[in-house]
């Protein structure tokens, strides 16, 4: 969020029943999920693969990046935030997505954290609906999941999983 911008537009999704938000400069698409296809040998926070018209990107399993309980399968409908970053495409797994915001900045009221979680910069609230606010550079930065080299193998890997 730029903290001298007027205006900020904020996607407000859920994971596991609590509301997160992102700024939605750099999202893309929300998609409904289809199949995200398995990659063995890859990073604990990588779900797979997701072919996004006709481009192999990696998703990445929200849940798990900011430390959830992820041990159940959950086979429920969910859907992927498509997201730009550093000149490439990247998924994050949502459970779903409350609603997308356009305010004035100073409506956005957060409290920010500190010492708690890496990407997770605050708490907020808009029009009574409370969430954490999430840096999702931060998060790339942080977790170092996302070795975009290693998206190289995604697709390999991802191409071999549908010859099969």
């Amino acid at each position: 969020m730029q903290k001298n911008d007027p205006f900020i537009k904020l996607v407000v999704f859920t994971l596991a029943q609590t509301n997160y938000a992102i700024v939605a400069d750099n999202v893309l698409e929300i998609v409904d999920s289809g199949s995200i296809t398995s990659v063995p040998n890859i990073n604990q926070f990588v779900e797979g693969a997701y072919n996004f018209k006709s481009r192999i990107i990696p998703i990445f399993d929200l849940k798990r990046i900011v430390g959830m309980d992820v041990s159940k399968k959950n086979d429920e409908a969910h859907k992927i935030l498509i997201l730009t970053y550093e000149d490439r495409l990247i998924g994050f797994k949502i459970d779903d997505v409350l609603d997308i915001f356009h305010l004035a900045s100073f409506q956005l009221k957060t409290v920010i954290l500190k010492n708690f979680h890496s990407g997770i910069e605050g708490i907020g609230e808009i029009q009574s609906v409370l969430f954490f606010y999430l840096n999702i550079e931060k998060i790339i930065q942080s977790k170092k999941p996302f070795e975009l080299e290693a998206q190289d193998y995604i697709i390999k890997e991802y191409k071999e999983a549908k010859k099969k």
